[in-house]
């Protein structure tokens, strides 16, 4: 193994979790998408609270990695999501 490769390897065993919370927002943000999309108020409801899930996902993602405006965002996500529970909470004529 030459020496560009152990740096590689370095690199990524010593970000691990960053690695990890990145695999979580970006399976996150799909599922999230999906249910939110859905015509059912239940499944809508369901993907913003997935979306509350994972907004503190990103905000380590940005907040690590000094992109300010990712920061922003999931703190606006956040605060949105609770806005679309709230406006999805009537599921029971779904």
């Amino acid at each position: 193994m030459d020496q560009a490769q152990t740096r590689m390897i370095e690199h990524i065993l010593n970000d691990w979790f960053f690695h990890l919370n990145n695999a979580i927002a970006i399976i996150g943000s799909l599922i999230t998408v999906s249910l939110v999309a859905s015509k059912t108020n239940k499944s809508r409801y369901w993907g913003f609270f997935v979306a509350i899930i994972i907004s503190p996902s990103f905000f380590y993602i940005g907040w690590q990695s000094g992109a300010w405006a990712i920061v922003l965002l999931s703190l606006y996500r956040f605060f949105e999501s609770f806005r679309g529970m709230y406006n999805n909470r009537k599921f029971d004529d779904d």
